[in-house]
């Protein structure tokens, strides 16, 4: 599976900074979550430009939606800290979706 890399979505990126700077004052750090899927926009996105491949690949949205959770943490490095780039953020997610990234214990195997 080939998946482009998209534009970066720096709208949406200052919208979860945005949502996280609001949030994190009665929340603390429970915003994170709150701010990254507020109306699942980081994740509408990504399924607008792979979508159709990842169909193919037998990816429903709800699938997708539950595979990109576990990526709520590095999203928010991008969008909020800024320690993570476009290139690292995608790169990360892709490698998961194709099955390149090592997952669970398997990352500490050789």
């Amino acid at each position: 599976m080939s998946l482009a890399k998209p534009p970066e979505p720096v709208e949406i990126k200052a919208r979860i900074a945005e949502l996280y700077r609001s949030l994190s004052k009665e929340l603390g750090s429970g915003a994170l979550g709150l701010a990254v899927w507020s109306g699942s926009i980081f994740a509408r996105y990504l399924w607008e430009y792979w979508g159709p491949e990842l169909r193919r690949q037998g990816f429903s949205w709800p699938r997708f939606l539950s595979f990109l959770k576990a990526y709520t943490g590095l999203i928010g490095r991008w969008a909020l800290e800024g320690n993570v780039s476009w290139e690292e953020l995608v790169e990360h997610i892709t490698a998961g979706l194709t099955g390149r990234e090592k997952r669970g214990l398997d990352q500490y195997l050789f």
